[in-house]
């Protein structure tokens, strides 16, 4: 259980001083709507992106999850909350980017710390390292069909 809110808590910082940055600087939101978008924005990357996809289908997945996710929420969560009449799309792409890049590096930390003793760890495609050798031999020759090519090329000469 300690795992989970330590990494909700990692979550909600790095979500937060992306959100921060971008919405607070550039479009002047306040401090109650960033705080609002990052809570819905965790709780809803973590429990669909770090939970559900993330096990079952690894990191790629997760992360593309996670950019459509934060694009989405950030965009639609932006223009509920701050109404603001600028290009609020512009906002939305970078800060998914950016948070899409640390989610990258955190769904490392998820897989090594948080959901290390959890059955759906592996992916759904197990590939194995199997190692193939090839083996090599001396050319193995039949004198019986030796002499018969032999035959055939003296007798196509006559």
């Amino acid at each position: 259980m300690m795992k989970h809110v330590m990494a909700l808590i990692i979550k909600f910082v790095f979500i937060g001083t992306v959100l921060f940055s971008i919405l607070g600087i550039f479009y002047n939101a306040t401090i109650v709507e960033i705080f609002t978008i990052v809570i819905l924005m965790t709780g809803v990357s973590y429990l669909v992106g770090d939970l559900f996809i993330l096990p079952k289908l690894g990191n790629v997945a997760a992360g593309i999850g996670d950019f459509a996710l934060t694009f989405a929420g950030v965009w639609f969560l932006s223009y509920f909350f701050i109404e603001t009449t600028l290009n609020i799309l512009v906002a939305s792409f970078f800060a998914a980017f950016a948070i899409t890049a640390i989610e990258i590096l955190f769904h490392l930390f998820m897989r090594n710390r948080v959901l290390e003793g959890s059955k759906d760890k592996q992916p759904l495609i197990n590939m194995r390292n199997n190692r193939f050798a090839t083996e090599f031999s001396e050319e193995y020759s039949d004198p019986e069909i030796e002499r018969k090519q032999n035959n055939r090329g003296k007798q196509s000469d006559n």
